[in-house]
């Protein structure tokens, strides 16, 4: 994200904000920043070529398309949803997007689009979908649905009722997203536990070890991206 961002930032300046500049200005303020790119993209194609994992986790196959289906689901509904539900919020939120981006023609959206998108870049060839890594692009996600707020009570502020229910759907949102919140962070802190057990009985003993005794699980016997070159 730190060569995307660059490019986040520059959309940002010319879509969003759109501020009047000389190319002068322009060169002065980019090619810099082009620079550190153009030193940086041979280092990371000579890394993805050389190691024996990224060779594996940047290979070009089905994999690619259905991680960034999933990820494309988790921005448009960040609550978990799968199947035919998400499909079916990530039509909905497309379609939105494309008729606020090319019928209304709102440059903004189509600046958080595109910034959704492109960050969504870096994490869709990894192994398995993991949406902690979505926090940079629901950035996006979150701006847009800030926005789809701020409409909805402009058009509603007529009714008197309105704000209030407004505020209470938001309110509730709050609070049902917390509790999803928790439920995940216990959830993953009983799988780290457990993958951890298998050292209880290393941990009990250690006290009769010589001081200054280590341990390196080279090939554990139990796989876990926990244990595997782990130190004690």
């Amino acid at each position: 994200w730190a060569v995307t961002s660059i490019v986040v930032l520059f959309l940002l300046d010319r879509w969003f904000v759109a501020q009047p500049a000389r190319v002068r200005d322009l060169i002065k303020r980019y090619v810099p920043f082009a620079l550190i790119v153009l030193a940086y993209l041979p280092l990371r194609l000579l890394m993805a070529r050389s190691s024996p994992y990224t060779q594996a986790q940047y290979a070009l196959d089905a994999r690619l398309a259905t991680n960034f289906v999933q990820y494309l689901q988790a921005l448009a509904f960040p609550w978990g949803a799968n199947g035919a539900f998400g499909i079916a919020a990530l039509i909905v939120v497309g379609g939105g997007c494309a008729y606020v981006i090319l019928i209304r023609r709102q440059r903004g959206f189509a600046f958080l689009a595109f910034g959704a998108l492109l960050n969504l870049l870096p994490i869709v060839p990894f192994y398995f979908v993991v949406p902690r890594y979505l926090y940079f692009p629901l950035m996006f996600s979150t701006v847009a649905f800030g926005a789809l707020v701020t409409y909805v009570a402009q058009v509603t502020r007529r009714y008197h009722w309105s704000l209030l229910l407004l505020s209470s759907l938001l309110a509730l949102l709050v609070f049902c997203n917390a509790r999803a919140v928790t439920a995940e962070v216990a959830d993953f802190a009983n799988a780290i536990a457990a993958s951890n057990a298998p050292l209880q009985a290393l941990f009990e003993q250690q006290p009769s070890w010589p001081q200054g005794t280590r341990l390196y699980f080279v090939d554990p016997p139990l796989f876990s991206l926990e244990l595997d070159g782990a130190l004690l």
